[in-house]
């Protein structure tokens, strides 16, 4: 049965996908610290603080969700693999 394109090498997708929203991340992050710093001129040293704990939860919240999406991808990718490994028709003939 031929699938279609889209939906072939799913895992490797996935893992991209992954790669992108972890890049995408550090960039939020990066604009709300220094968005926060920004604001700690007028507020205070405290605002740049609590920006810095913001940008730091998204950091580590970003990285973790991103490490579980790629490993998603890679149990997907190995699975394929192993699914291709064991349909191949192997030469079953005996040769001295």
């Amino acid at each position: 049965m031929k699938q279609l394109a889209n939906f072939e090498n799913s895992g490797e997708k996935i893992k991209k996908l992954a790669t992108i929203l972890w890049k995408i991340t550090i960039v939020i992050a990066c604009i709300i610290v220094v968005l926060f710093l920004i604001m700690a001129i007028e507020l205070g040293f405290g605002a740049f603080l609590g920006g810095l704990l913001i940008g730091l939860i998204l950091l580590v919240s970003g990285y973790v969700s991103s490490l579980l999406i790629y490993g998603f991808g890679e149990l997907i990718t190995n699975t394929a693999n192993s699914k291709n490994i064991t349909e191949t028709p192997e030469d079953t003939t005996f040769h001295s």
